[in-house]
């Protein structure tokens, strides 16, 4: 157990240090994996990913990292939808939060057709205000335009048509 929290705080500060390293994402995704007895707090693994993704936004490799603890710890997928809106809403032109919230709400919807027309109704609503204040941003423009294929390409997979790649 000791072993495991020496680790994750040695690991603490080489990401301080290099908040980009794969190698130190890597290992530390390695020391939950093989904690045991459950010592490490996801809930703190949450917020150092929110508090590196706040200095950058465009973390790679802590946004793999968060998807990896959100499963792990069974985060419910509601709380990361408003999350990613609360990134949103502090900067339009975060694309990995627009991107994030895309695999969010494929994986809510998941089979459900209805329930993915709904989501896009109201994403279309979200992203307009984006339109909005940041008209020439294309990350909201981005976002918009997978809301409309949406549709047409991940309801066939909603509706167990395959992989919603097309024909």
């Amino acid at each position: 157990r000791r072993l495991l929290h020496n680790e994750l705080s040695t690991i603490n500060k080489t990401l301080r240090r290099n908040p980009k390293s794969y190698a130190s994402f890597h290992h530390r995704s390695w020391c939950v994996e093989h904690d045991e007895h459950n010592t490490i707090d996801l809930g703190k693994e949450l917020e150092l990913c929110s508090d590196l993704l706040a200095v950058d936004s465009r973390n790679f490799h802590c946004w793999d990292y968060r998807r990896f603890i959100v499963r792990t710890a069974k985060v419910k997928l509601s709380s990361e939808l408003k999350y990613s809106k609360q990134l949103i809403e502090q900067n339009f032109s975060n694309y990995s939060a627009w991107h994030y919230r895309s695999t969010l709400i494929a994986a809510i919807c998941k089979h459900d057709r209805s329930k993915l027309q709904k989501r896009i109704a109201k994403e279309l609503q979200f992203v307009k205000n984006a339109f909005y204040t940041e008209p020439n941003d294309e990350s909201a423009w981005l976002y918009h335009r997978w809301l409309l294929g949406a549709d047409g390409c991940i309801s066939g997979a909603v509706a167990g048509g395959g992989d919603g790649g097309g024909s």
